[in-house]
C-alpha cells in the first residue's frame, strides 16, 4: 500500500515562483527569463494568446533565497530594476495587471511599489539569519578570568564584583577596552590621583593578565606628527566631529621605519588617537540585510562615508544611515547624529547624468553629501569634457562644476562672486 502512494506523491507537480521585473528607464514590466553571460537581463512581455518560456524557481524558502542571491549578484546593472514574486500561472496575467497599474500611477503609487518587490537586502538578511550558538559565544574570550592580576587592579581601586556590575569584565575578558570610563585611583607617595579612564587587559612576559590604563586627554594635540602624519585642518574637523579621520594615509613605524598605509579614529571618550592597518580591515559582505557591492567595501576600507539605505532592523523595519569604519573600534560602525551631511531622503539620485551612466562608487559619493568626479561628458558639437557632480543644499538640486567643489568653496569664502557652477 505504501509504494503506490510513494509512487502518486512523486507524480504531483509543484507549483513553482516566477519573477517580474520592472525597468525603471522604461517603466516597462516583463517576465524574466535569464542572464546572459555579460550580465544583462533577458526578460519578455507576454502578447495574448503567447504561452513563453520564462523562469521558474522552488517555492521553498532557502531555495529561492538561494537562487534570488545569485541572480542579483550576476546582473550588471541591478539597480535598474525591480522584481516582484508570482506564481508561475499567474504570471503573464500578474504581468499585464502590473503594466496596467504603473501606466495609470502616480508618482506616490509608483514609488508604493516597493514594499512588494522582491529585495536582496531581505533576501541576504534571511540567509544571513543563523541562530546564536551559546559554545560559540563562550570561545570568543580571549583570557582567562583566573589568569588576571588582581592585587594590581585593586590597587587602581578596582575589584572583581564592580567591573562586573559597570558591564566590564566581560568586554575586557575578549579583549576589548572597556566600553565606558572607570573610576581609577593611583596612589602616587603621599597622594592618590584619582580619574576615569578606560582599561584593558596585556599578558606580560610571566603570563599574568595586568592592566592597560586609557585615561582621559583634555584634547588630542593635532600639532604633533602621529606617526609622520600631519593632520590637516579637514583631518581635524573629520576627527573631531565623527571621531574618524575619513581617509587613508601612510604612517611612518618609529622604529623598522616601515610605510604603514592606516586609517585614524579618536577614542571619543578618552580623546585619544589610534591607527589601523588598512591591510587588515575586513569589510562585512553583508550590513543589516543589505549586500554590499565590491565598490562599497573598498569604499569603506579606505575610510570613507558609505550611505546605506533599507537596512533591516531587529524589529524588521527598514532604515537607511550613513556608515563608516572606526579604527578605534576596529569595525564599520553606524554614524547616528555625528554631523555628516546626506542627501534628503526625498532627493532621489537619477541613474544617468548628461547621458553618462553612474558608476555605483558615484552614486554612494553622492549619497553620502559628497562630490564625485565624472568622465566621458560631452557638449553639443562632440567635444568631451569633464568635472564634479555636487548636491546643493540652497536649490535641492545637483550641480555641475568643473572645479572640486570642496576647493572652490574655501576659495567662494575669500572671494563670494567668484563661482563657475552649473545647474542641471
Amino acid at each position: 500500500m505504501k509504494e503506490p502512494e510513494n509512487k502518486a506523491s512523486d507524480s504531483i507537480v509543484k507549483v513553482r515562483d516566477s519573477l517580474l521585473v520592472l525597468h525603471h528607464d522604461t517603466h516597462r514590466i516583463g517576465i524574466v527569463q535569464d542572464i546572459d553571460k555579460d550580465g544583462n537581463l533577458i526578460d519578455i512581455s507576454p502578447q495574448r494568446d503567447q504561452v513563453p518560456e520564462f523562469l521558474n524557481v522552488e517555492r521553498e524558502k532557502e531555495s529561492f533565497t538561494a537562487f534570488f542571491s545569485d541572480f542579483y549578484q550576476h546582473l550588471k546593472h541591478p539597480e535598474e530594476f525591480s522584481f516582484f514574486k508570482v506564481r508561475e500561472y499567474e504570471a503573464i496575467q500578474s504581468c499585464q495587471d502590473l503594466q496596467r497599474y504603473i501606466d495609470q500611477a502616480t508618482p506616490k503609487d509608483y514609488q508604493a511599489l516597493s514594499q512588494y518587490e522582491i529585495n536582496v537586502d531581505r533576501v541576504e538578511a534571511i540567509k544571513q539569519a543563523a541562530p546564536i550558538n551559546k559554545n560559540h559565544e563562550k570561545e570568543r574570550y580571549l583570557y582567562n578570568l583566573h589568569d588576571i592580576d588582581w592585587l594590581m587592579l585593586e590597587k587602581l581601586g578596582l575589584n572583581q564584583q564592580l567591573l562586573q556590575k559597570l558591564g566590564a569584565l566581560e568586554p575586557m575578558l575578549k579583549g576589548y577596552k572597556t566600553p565606558m570610563l572607570v573610576p581609577v585611583s593611583i596612589k602616587m607617595a603621599s597622594f592618590i590621583i584619582r580619574t576615569d579612564a578606560r582599561i584593558s587587559l596585556r599578558t606580560n612576559v610571566s603570563g599574568v593578565l595586568e592592566p592597560v590604563i586609557f585615561p582621559i586627554r583634555k584634547a588630542p594635540d593635532f600639532k604633533e606628527r602621529f606617526y609622520g602624519h600631519y593632520f590637516t585642518k579637514e583631518d581635524q574637523h573629520n576627527l573631531r566631529t565623527t571621531g574618524n579621520m575619513g581617509r587613508t594615509v601612510d604612517l611612518i613605524h618609529p622604529v623598522t621605519h616601515e610605510v604603514i598605509p592606516s586609517l585614524i579614529s579618536m577614542d571619543r571618550l578618552t580623546n585619544e588617537l589610534i591607527f589601523y592597518r588598512q591591510e587588515n580591515i575586513q569589510i562585512p559582505n553583508v550590513i543589516k540585510g543589505v549586500h554590499l557591492t565590491q565598490e562599497q567595501r573598498d569604499r569603506l576600507k579606505t575610510g570613507k562615508v558609505l550611505f546605506l539605505e533599507n537596512m533591516q532592523s531587529k524589529k524588521g523595519t527598514l532604515f537607511s544611515a550613513p556608515l563608516q569604519f572606526n579604527a578605534e573600534k576596529g569595525y564599520t560602525e553606524f554614524l547616528f547624529n555625528h554631523g555628516i551631511k546626506t542627501l534628503p531622503s526625498s532627493f532621489k539620485i537619477p541613474a544617468t547624468f548628461r547621458g553618462n551612466k553612474l558608476k555605483y562608487w558615484q552614486y554612494d559619493k553622492l549619497k553620502a553629501g559628497e562630490a564625485c568626479y565624472i568622465n566621458g561628458l560631452f557638449a553639443k558639437y562632440g567635444k568631451s569634457y569633464q568635472g564634479y557632480i555636487s548636491f546643493n543644499q540652497n536649490t535641492g538640486k545637483l550641480e555641475f562644476s568643473f572645479g572640486n567643489p570642496s576647493k572652490k568653496q574655501q576659495a567662494n569664502q575669500k572671494n563670494p562672486n567668484q563661482s563657475n557652477q552649473r545647474k542641471l
